[in-house]
């Protein structure tokens, strides 16, 4: 069990998870939460995972059928385009912000895995950056 003093002499219990893996998890693949699983947080990474290849899957939905209806006839598109053209933008809009929400959460995480404040699943903050056996 490390223990860690905190700034009024009172002694914390800190993690044995490794600060240096979990910024650089939360660096290179944060996007679909890799550092969350490695400190034993499953349910937040599932979340980062699913937000991530849902948007993914609704932008290339949307460009794919922005592409096919930009490839139809002339007359089909000069009559129905515009119409058509809205819920494809409403769609890559919404994975576009959801991708925004997700990095600006990564981003959080980062900046938390860096100054030693992020936490495992037990609460225990991640402060070595070496991992102890």
């Amino acid at each position: 069990m490390e223990q860690n003093e905190n700034q009024v002499g009172q002694t914390e219990e800190v993690s044995k998870k490794s600060r240096l893996v979990a910024l650089l998890l939360s660096i290179f693949l944060g996007n679909i939460g890799i550092h969350d699983f490695y400190v034993g947080r499953i349910g937040r990474g599932i979340v980062k995972a699913v937000i991530s290849v849902l948007s993914l899957i609704m932008y290339v939905f949307a460009f794919i059928m922005m592409i096919s209806l930009l490839a139809t006839s002339y007359d089909t598109a000069r009559i129905y385009g515009d119409i058509e053209m809205i819920p494809i933008a409403v769609l890559m809009v919404c994975a576009l912000l959801m991708l925004f929400a997700l990095g600006i959460w990564v981003i959080i995480d980062i900046i938390l895995c860096a100054t030693g404040n992020f936490k495992d699943k037990e609460g225990k903050k991640i402060t070595l950056w070496e991992t102890k056996k």
